[in-house]
């Protein structure tokens, strides 16, 4: 009922419609609107209802009465399309019994012989109503057939909208059934229509008419009977196999339809047999188009098959598809059918092949169809694969990692071709083969790897038979060794490495140096295995044993070059564990069984792990202590790193018994040099500290966090005393370090900070003027670690202390200007936590650095974010104009953090602010000015900035103006972003009339920009690489510096030029790379040792995409010979003056080569036809005459091309020009010489004949005097 109701509003919707267009400029629409009101008007006279049987009742009666007459005038088209209307409503009771009458009406209308579109369009839709509405006995009727057959032959007509209407007239015939499990009466004779056209197209090759055929039998598809099907495959075989682009598209999808049959969702037989049709179609494609279709289709029927699990044999479907997907990574196929074909490959096996494999992850699969899968990989190592061998070395890296363990032995004999490939010396791709050999790693491990190839590295043994050295998969090993046993290197590795120790030192003894090395880097490399076999092995407590901590130990002091090893092998071991400990109580259950998947390690195993390490920390402790008091400092780092992860392992009470040892020993030798370690600040200066004492230092700050609030208390005091040293900067940067890692203690330093802040905090700004540049950093984060543990009643400290941190943002030090930006947001932090800050006390600096000290009565303020930036802005009076830069600098970054958080009085101040000294005639505070107003710009939203607008474009445009490189370049910025953000017109309109050029020009590069684009301008006249941009957005420290000082400008073109010395190949150069390239020629290396066996199987390693024969040749002896050699071996270039000399004395010893006429870039750049570059890379011909000194002599000034010889005279002429021609008869041969002709002498004249040619001297002198050319007229001229 709600169908029928909703399809009678649409019908009176229509109609009001029609009948608005009485007065319509068209003819048909003022004929259609006249016979509604004109029927409408009938019933009305007649007393009839409006309804949709009483208007279909007339418009019978009225196209039958037009029989005899013109049946096509415009009366009948607006009958007919009014009756398409008006039918959507009629009940089937009425269709069913007007049905004879209704049928032989719109029969005459649908032939498209004789109608035109407009009838066939309505007479479709009327017949789109009328069909689905009769009952099954009614389709025997030869009327009904003859009706039917003539809308099926409508719905392939040539006109694209008449073919729409009239398929989806017979797809809604067809789908209208009575009864769900039979078909529909009218299918048979469908699909017999739908046959004799697909023979029809067949044999006339008629690409659209197919197409269309195509088109309606896939929206029928659903009706079609399942005998059918096998015929219908045939046809879309037969259609494939012509590869044109828009048949074949239309052949997949119909085919993607096909699969979707409820039929064949019951039969595997044939889904799959429709599965390999579909697959085999991807040589047949030609256009990106068709290649997209077949690979969403192919994907989408694969992962249906599969997703029903009673399927047999899944992964031998699979394999199936992989072997007929194979064949097109062969040589000489298209590059786009191989490209398809590898991501289809590569869905197959990181996508399907999981979804069959055994839950287990050690369980083979017991379909041999994977040995099938691997002997096809295996298959693509050879020649005829030889162009997609990295795409055949992805698939295996695929495989290994999907497979895991599964991998052995299925695809041992495949890593072993893959690693003889990748030890030829001309192999091509060693990266890629490289790939594959870490997967395999990963997946089976080092141990399992090793003994399918094993390193062979002991030169007794080494290449005899089959034992061939590969030192090269150290490297390799090393990259992806994960969760190893670490039993595999103590029993393995750790042997051969004693074994290569002993040949390297053999090797020396002997005198064979060059040995020596090699196996003393293999031994280096073997060791280096130890950190990859630390990252959470799983048999700790069985293989880390007290002869292998012993072992370590004596490394650690014997061999300096091992100690990084073991220290990076003891973090990775410790650290790793102590992570997957911490899993049960720091992550949620699924990063829990993510993380014990990933590194099977369970939390429990690995608590067992440390508990089993802890053993042997107080050992490795002294051992550590030790190693780093005679180390040098360079090692410094990485051997207090492992102290602390050791320490992290060591039972509290040992921690603070050594701290106790080390606190004792600082304590005497702080006493040596004449410092008291009672925190008061040494009247004296001190001498430098022992090198005992700086170690002490050292491993102190390295055991703060681990040591208990007695050991803390004891340190304080030394920690006062040292930062208080004025000339000392290296112990005073210590001071503040020790003091800094006491604040930031996890559980004592909040409380240290409260119980000392009396004493602490009025020293620490006693000590700012006196304070270093090398210790400013860590007082900075101590005093970052102090605004964190302020309490509501000391916020009195954020004021004395933000001078400092503003002033600090000017600071050399780039890490140092990121703590003090850092700092200043973290007192914006705690300001806007609240609290109350009393001034009573305060002592605070101003710019002269004396102290003021603010009166007992001052009034207290309440902490508020507003209240912090009033404190900021105050920085803003001072006399220096670098506090002032500074400052802005500070707002900018506080602007950009809390933009969200301020008051909009706050942000308005805060625009005032960047417009007052932005417009300031000093650049380095409107430089910092520019920095406010971009952080505005950038953050805060469009209708707090628009009243702003016009005075952020006066300031802006005042600097556009001036000289300042950087300001102007600003400025543009500046003016972009803005245009960005408010749109150009309303830019427009605030800018200042004198400096709308500098909009038009933004506008005309960001045109440019878009064309270049869009490839409408050459690529090559662009700026800045997408890897230069990403290089400079990637050199910010953080989003704050990326934002102000960056520039993701999308048309900021100014700097693009690239420099004529840049290296890289011209466009013509790289065009024609590619047309050589496109051209597919191959080329095959030959060796000198031998003739190339076309029958191996590496032969395929051999053939290249380069002429071998193009390589540059090395220098030939001659060559050689004109260097001189030093006693290294290395050629030495002498300058030219003394080449010049040398060449004079020397020419006779070099084969009477000429020097002189070699040098073609000196007679490119010197010689009348020559020419120069200026500054701006234009090029300047020289303007020299015949008889210039400056040609004459050979040497040439760029400087004076231009101007004449005064003194050159006729003589001084002629004698150069004797002592040149005497020079060029003595020089020896010239370039060219040696190719000149043995027979040909000139023109020869003959006796009594005619001269054989008068030729025109070339000479500039004769320059507007009369020649044969003149009189005879231009050469060239018929």
């Amino acid at each position: 009922m709600a169908a029928v109701t909703a399809n009678v509003t649409d019908i009176e919707n229509q109609l009001q419609r029609l009948r608005l267009q009485s007065k319509s400029k068209l003819a048909n629409q003022q004929q259609a609107s006249a016979t509604l009101l004109a029927i409408e008007e009938t019933l009305k006279e007649q007393n009839a209802q409006p309804t949709p049987a009483a208007y279909f009742g007339s418009l019978v009666t009225l196209l039958e009465q037009q029989r005899g007459s013109d049946s096509h005038s415009g009366l009948c088209a607006a009958v007919l399309y009014i009756l398409d209307i008006i039918l959507r409503g009629v009940p089937e009771a009425v269709l069913r019994t007007k049905r004879n009458d209704t049928v032989k009406v719109l029969q005459r209308y649908l032939d498209p012989q004789k109608n035109d579109a407009p009838f066939l369009r309505a007479a479709a839709g009327c017949m789109a109503s009328v069909l689905p509405a009769q009952e099954v006995a009614i389709w025997n009727q030869h009327q009904m057939k003859q009706a039917f057959q003539a809308l099926v032959l409508l719905a392939v007509d040539a006109r694209p909208k008449v073919r729409k209407d009239a398929q989806a007239a017979v797809a809604k015939a067809l789908s209208t059934v009575t009864d769900a499990k039979s078909d529909h009466p009218a299918v048979i004779l469908y699909v017999k229509l739908c046959n004799q056209l697909l023979k029809d197209c067949a044999r006339a090759a008629e690409p659209q008419t197919t197409i269309h055929v195509l088109t309606l039998v896939r929206l029928t598809l659903p009706s079609w009977p399942q005998e059918e099907l096998a015929s219908l495959s045939v046809h879309l075989n037969v259609f494939a196999s012509r590869k044109h682009p828009f048949i074949t598209k239309t052949v997949i999808d119909t085919l993607g339809t096909l699969a979707d049959h409820p039929t064949l969702q019951r039969e595997n037989e044939k889904y799959q047999q429709l599965t390999m049709q579909c697959v085999r179609y991807l040589g047949n494609c030609t256009d990106s188009l068709g290649y997209e279709t077949w690979l969403s289709v192919t994907k989408r029927l694969i992962l249906e098959y599969l997703s029903d699990k009673d399927h047999e044999n899944r992964l031998t479907f699979i394999q199936e598809c992989f072997g007929a997907l194979f064949p097109n990574l062969e040589m000489n196929t298209k590059a786009q059918t191989q490209k398809f074909a590898i991501e289809a490959l590569l869905f197959l096996v990181q996508d399907c092949i999981p979804t069959v494999l055994p839950s287990d992850p050690v369980d083979q699969p017991a379909d041999t169809a994977l040995g099938s899968i691997v002997e096809t990989l295996q298959g693509g190592l050879g020649y005829g694969y030889h162009d997609s061998l990295p795409q055949v070395f992805v698939l295996s890296a695929a495989l290994y990692r999907v497979l895991g363990k599964r991998a052995t032995p299925s695809m041992d004999k495949l890593l072993r071709a893959i690693a003889a490939l990748r030890m030829q010396s001309d192999f091509d791709f060693r990266d890629e083969a490289d790939v594959v050999i870490k997967a395999a790693v990963v997946s089976l491990g080092p141990q399992q790897l090793l003994r399918l190839l094993p390193l062979n590295l002991d030169p007794e043994t080494a290449n005899q038979g089959d034992r061939v050295g590969r030192a090269w998969l150290l490297p390799l090993l090393k990259d992806s060794i994960q969760n190893a046993p670490l039993a595999c290197f103590v029993d393995n590795l750790l042997p051969m490495a004693d074994h290569l120790e002993a040949i390297a030192l053999r090797y020396q003894n002997n005198g064979r140096d060059v040995e020596a090395k090699i196996y003393r880097t293999l031994w280096y490399q073997t060791w280096a295995l130890l950190p990859s076999f630390c990252n959470v092995p799983d048999d700790v407590p069985l293989s880390f044993t007290a002869a292998l901590a012993e072992r370590l130990s004596d490394v650690l002091y014997t061999t300096l070059e091992l100690r990084p090893v073991l220290c990076t092998s003891f973090q990775h071991l410790i650290r790793g564990l102590l992570r997957l400990s911490k899993v049960k109580q720091e992550s949620t259950e699924d990063d829990a069984a993510a993380i014990v998947t990933n590194k099977v390690l369970s939390p429990e195993a690995a608590q067992q792990s440390l508990t089993h390490l802890a053993k042997y920390a107080t050992d490795y402790l002294g051992v550590m202590f030790n190693v780093f008091s005679s180390a040098t400092s360079d090692s410094h780092g990485y051997l207090l790193e492992t102290i602390k992860v050791f320490l992290e392992i060591t039972p509290a009470d040992y921690v603070d018994a050594t701290f106790a040892k080390v606190d004792s020993m600082l304590s005497q030798e702080l006493t040596k040099v004449g410092l008291t370690p009672d925190g008061s600040k040494s009247k004296s200066t001190p001498s430098e500290l022992s090198p005992l004492a700086q170690t002490m230092l050292n491993l102190s700050v390295a055991m703060i966090p681990f040591v208990s609030k007695s050991s803390l208390d004891k340190l304080l005091p030394i920690s006062i005393t040292l930062l208080t040293l004025d000339g000392h900067p290296l112990i005073q940067k210590k001071g503040y370090k020790i003091l800094q890692q006491i604040l930031v203690h996890p559980t004592e330093g909040k409380g240290i900070l409260q119980s000392s802040a009396g004493h602490l905090l009025p020293l620490l700004l006693d000590e700012a003027p006196q304070v270093s540049s090398a210790a400013k950093k860590d007082r900075l984060r101590t005093l970052l670690a102090i605004v964190k543990s302020l309490s509501d009643d000391q916020l009195h400290w954020i004021p004395a202390i933000l001078s400092e941190s503003i002033m600090g943002t000017k600071e050399i030090s780039e890490r140092s200007r990121h703590l003090a930006y850092q700092l200043s947001i973290e007192m914006a932090q705690r300001m806007k936590r609240g609290g109350t800050i009393s001034q009573t006390g305060l002592a605070s600096l101003n710019d002269d650095g004396e102290m003021d000290t603010v009166g007992e009565n001052a009034m207290a303020a309440q902490a508020s974010l507003d209240e912090y930036f009033k404190m900021v802005t105050a920085g803003l009076t001072s006399s220096s104009n670098t506090m002032i830069s500074a400052t802005l600098s500070t707002l900018a970054s506080l602007l950009f953090e809390f933009n969200t958080e301020l008051t909009t009085s706050v942000i308005a101040s805060l625009l005032e602010t960047a417009q007052l000294f932005t417009s300031t005639q000093v650049p380095e505070i409107a430089k910092a000015g520019f920095g406010l107003t971009k952080a505005a710009v950038l953050t805060l939203p469009a209708e707090q900035l628009v009243g702003h607008l016009p005075a952020i474009m006066q300031t802006i445009t005042f600097w556009s103006s001036r000289h300042q490189i950087y300001l102007k370049a600003r400025a543009k910025h500046l003016v972009e972003r803005l245009i960005r953000k408010f749109g150009v017109d309303q830019v427009e309109a605030a800018c200042p009339q004198d400096h709308l050029k500098l909009i038009a020009n933004i506008m005309k590069r960001k045109k440019q920009a878009k064309l270049r684009t869009r490839g409408y301008i050459p690529a090559e006249k662009t700026i800045m690489s997408t890897s230069a941009v990403k290089a400079t957005a990637n050199a910010y420290a953080n989003a704050y510096e990326q934002a102000v000082y960056g520039s993701d400008s999308e048309y900021d073109t100014d700097a693009s030029e690239s420099s004529p010395s840049s290296g890289k190949p011209s466009a013509p150069a790289r065009s024609a790379k590619s047309a050589d390239k496109a051209n597919n020629r191959m080329w095959i290396r030959e060796d000198g040792e031998g003739p190339v066996d076309l029958l191996d199987d590496s032969v395929h390693t051999k053939v290249t995409g380069t002429d071998p024969t193009q390589r540059r040749q090395p220098m030939n002896p001659s060559a050689r010979a004109k260097f001189q050699m030093n006693e290294d071996g290395r050629f030495v270039v002498q300058d030219a003056e003394s080449d010049s000399s040398d060449d004079e004395t020397n020419g006779a010893n070099q084969g009477g080569v000429n020097q002189e006429a070699e040098n073609y870039y000196l007679e490119a750049t010197t010689s009348k036809d020559g020419f120069t570059r200026t500054k701006n890379n234009r090029i300047k011909f020289n303007k020299r005459k015949a008889n210039d000194k400056s040609e004459q002599d050979g040497v040439g000034n760029a400087m004076d091309d231009d101007e004449p010889n005064p003194k050159a005279t006729d003589q001084g002429s002629k004698n150069k020009k004797r002592q040149k021609k005497g020079a060029d008869s003595k020089s020896g041969p010239t370039v060219g010489k040696d190719y000149r002709s043995q027979k040909g002498n000139g023109d020869v004249k003959k006796a009594g004949k005619l001269d054989p040619f008068a030729y025109v001297p070339l000479d500039p002198r004769r320059k507007g005097k009369p020649s044969i050319m003149g009189k005879r007229g231009k050469a060239g001229r018929s």
